[in-house]
């Protein structure tokens, strides 16, 4: 009954963020008749110093503009929200671009006639309402291509602060500040990327092809984006899907010696006027690995990608949005490496070469982890004269088995995490002074052992739900600018686990707490200014650190909640798993 009441309640939430978009977007109907303006400013695409007295045009009509000796220019009282423009420059190659009126501010890069490839055109977003004071990183462009990477958190790791956790050569995941895991925030393609991420040999299930570029964000900035980010969060997006645009694709080949692997990967992009399609995918095959001396077996892995995703531009303020991507993983774990008892693990220390090493091979045995991840996301964005309205529906499955070296071909873990989310987020008016944001968001997991293994799971099943809102604020005074950030989560959890003697026990957990920010930002000079930012922040726990009893690959790890230590020293489960307020 409780699944059955949370699916309609799911429902009358969902009707009603739906409802609150088309009152905005019916509200906005009202044609404010000459008042829109285009600016922009024109420049060398190699050099990105500004082109002056470049051709502007709209298409279609009489009224254009050259830009000034800055390259700047600007077109005022126009009636319409949307447009055709025309950039031309004697030397270069013209360039035309779809243009609607909620971007406030676009940069448009010419080629020169022998550069091969075409114009750029970078389109300010409606931004109001970040944090000024937060400390960003990005990486993007030629060099994020120029990373020679196999691994989302290689790349990661090429921005100033982050670093890399390897465990092996084949599973790799971001560090901030010492922080990694479930204190590491990741946003991939705006969605919070869910997975179990709570195991050091557990890494980000998304294909560095995929993505266009990699954005770190330090400090308090990340109230907006929930718990779980005390180190920072990491955001990874694909290039965005652009109207008006011709035929384009990308296709590479890597190879490499060690491991003898290759890779390729391959995207098409095609814009319309109202429309836009992209698509692209890889695939990666690598043996095992060498050291200098000796073969590291068992450490292949196969890797293979495709996602697709489209954007209708039906009205002038409305976009709307959709994207699946699915990415695959078979990674082998040195044989070497595994021990089930200490004398193992001292031999392995000691061992000059690894137990287990044969000659090199394709195959991937036991243990191994196999790895599947699914995202599908529905965006609706409205954008007014002076607000926008967007709403953000997840939903992510993520299937994890782990084998281990036992007879048969049964995974010792076998879990399916399912999540589904809604965000909504409203940059506001300007109310007097102050301009900001403000937003709702709900999150449903559900994690399940699934049968077959014939172990005592490593993790217990849950369900878990989760509300955050979260307001920010700023104002400016002179060169001065200060920002407010305040928010709320609320979380609950219902876990159900087996003990070894196959006891079943069940918990309930509930944390909830606020999160605020007040930052500080002066701006000194055109090319200096000074930030700084103070606040608070916390997550809740994760059901691994809590419950996780046993063995899992070449880890011996306890939960904080699921051991005693007994007169023989020895872990023993916590009994029935019942757990007292006096017990927490």
């Amino acid at each position: 009954m409780k699944k059955v009441f949370e699916y309609y309640n799911f429902k009358i939430v969902l009707s009603l963020l739906l409802m609150m978009v088309m009152s905005f977007s019916m509200f906005s109907q009202r044609q404010d008749s000459c008042t829109y303006k285009i600016m922009g400013k024109v420049v060398d695409q190699d050099t990105k110093l500004p082109l002056a007295y470049a051709n502007v045009l709209l298409e279609g009509t009489t009224i254009g503009t050259i830009t000034n000796e800055e390259g700047n220019f600007e077109i005022l009282d126009l009636c319409e929200k949307e447009y055709d423009l025309t950039f031309s420059y004697i030397g270069y190659k013209t360039k035309s671009h779809h243009h609607d009126f909620h971007h406030d501010y676009m940069e448009i890069q010419l080629a020169p006639e022998q550069t091969i490839m075409e114009g750029i055109v970078v389109e300010a977003e409606y931004s109001r309402g970040g944090l000024q004071s937060s400390t960003t990183a990005k990486l993007s462009g030629e060099a994020l291509e120029s990373v020679q990477t196999e691994s989302f958190a290689e790349a990661a790791s090429q921005i100033s602060g982050v670093s890399m956790l390897s465990t092996g050569q084949n599973v790799a995941k971001p560090i901030i500040h010492g922080l990694h895991s479930s204190r590491v925030l990741v946003i991939n393609n705006g969605l919070r990327h869910e997975f179990q991420n709570w195991g050091i040999d557990h890494a980000p299930e998304i294909d560095p092809s995929s993505i266009d570029q990699i954005e770190v964000i330090k400090g308090a900035a990340t109230v907006r984006f929930g718990p779980e980010a005390l180190g920072g969060v990491i955001l990874t997006n694909p290039a965005p899907m652009e109207l008006s645009t011709p035929l384009t694709g990308e296709f590479g080949l890597v190879g490499k010696s060690n491991g003898q692997s290759g890779e390729g990967n391959i995207e098409l992009r095609k814009g319309f006027k109202w429309l836009s399609l992209m698509a692209g995918g890889s695939y990666l095959k690598q043996g095992d690995l060498q050291a200098p001396n000796y073969i590291l077996s068992n450490t292949g892995k196969e890797e293979e990608s495709y996602y697709g995703g489209f954007r209708i531009h039906p009205f002038p303020n409305l976009d709307i949005e959709g994207y699946y991507s699915r990415f695959d993983q078979n990674l082998g774990i040195l044989l070497g490496s595994t021990f089930s008892n200490l004398d193992d693990l001292e031999r392995a220390i000691e061992a000059e070469v690894p137990a287990f090493t044969n000659n090199f091979t394709y195959d991937i045995g036991q243990p191994r982890q196999e790895v599947r991840h699914d995202l599908y996301k529905a965006t609706a964005l409205y954008t007014g004269s002076n607000h926008s309205l967007e709403l953000k529906y997840g939903h992510q499955i993520n299937a994890r088995k782990e084998f281990g070296l036992r007879r048969g071909d049964a995974p010792n873990i076998d879990l399916e995490l399912v999540t589904n989310s809604v965000d909504l987020d409203w940059v506001h008016p300007d109310i007097g002074p102050f301009s900001g944001k403000m937003g709702v968001q709900w999150q449903n997991q559900a994690n399940d052992n699934l049968p077959g293994t014939n172990t005592v799971p490593f993790v217990p099943n849950f369900d878990s739900e989760r509300l955050g809102a979260y307001l920010i604020e700023s104002t400016q005074f002179g060169n001065n600018t200060i920002e407010l950030g305040l928010r709320y989560d609320w979380m609950d959890a219902e876990i159900t686990g087996r003990e070894p003697d196959n006891t079943i026990y069940e918990n309930t957990i509930e944390y909830n707490n606020f999160t605020a920010t007040l930052g500080y930002k002066k701006q000194i000079s055109p090319e200096s200014n000074f930030r700084t930012n103070i606040g608070t922040a916390w997550r809740p726990p994760n059901v691994a650190e809590l419950y996780r009893f046993g063995q899992h690959s070449f880890l011996l790890e306890y939960g904080l909640w699921r051991y005693t230590i007994n007169e023989q020293f020895d872990f023993v489960s916590t009994s029935e798993g019942i757990l007292t307020e006096e017990d927490r």
